[in-house]
């Protein structure tokens, strides 16, 4: 039995050698908690750093914010000014009228207009209504006759 004991403490001993000793094991993870509590220590400044650059440069500029109000606004001016362009009333200030019937219709061409129809003539300040008719072509054959019956005679006309 002794012999059996003897044999298998040696190669409990024998096992032992092959295992690290928990000292060590320790040792080495103490000594890479170490390494790494040193790494945050100086990493955690630099991070907090580079966040806090990342933060200013996200912050908006009084300039930054009002860039999209004044393209807006110039956005704004613009169709502002082509709607005037286009407003009936600046056409008609310019010495236009619009020619309708009495009942409201725009009468966009003097073709297939009958003589005698009532019409309403609206300008820039006001409206005022007339009547369609030949009235130039009967206007100017009065003159006419008007000038015609005025000539004096000639000395051979008798």
């Amino acid at each position: 039995i002794r012999m059996f004991l003897l044999r298998a403490r040696e190669r409990v001993e024998g096992l032992v050698r092959g295992l690290p000793r928990p000292q060590q094991l320790v040792g080495s993870m103490a000594q890479s908690l170490d390494g790494l509590s040193e790494r945050l220590v100086l990493a955690l400044p630099r991070h907090l750093q580079q966040k806090h650059e990342r933060l200013q440069a996200l912050r908006l500029s009084p300039q930054l914010a009002l860039r999209p109000v004044e393209r807006a606004e110039a956005r704004l001016a613009q169709l502002t000014g082509m709607l005037e362009s286009l407003n009936v009333l600046a056409v008609l200030k310019r010495g236009y009228a619009i020619v309708k019937t009495a009942d409201g219709q725009v009468i966009p061409a003097a073709a297939g207009l009958a003589d005698g129809t009532a019409l309403r003539l609206q300008f820039h300040d006001g409206e005022k209504r007339a009547v369609s008719g030949a009235g130039g072509n009967s206007a100017q054959k009065k003159k006419k006759a008007t000038a015609a019956a005025n000539q004096q005679q000639g000395l051979f006309d008798l």
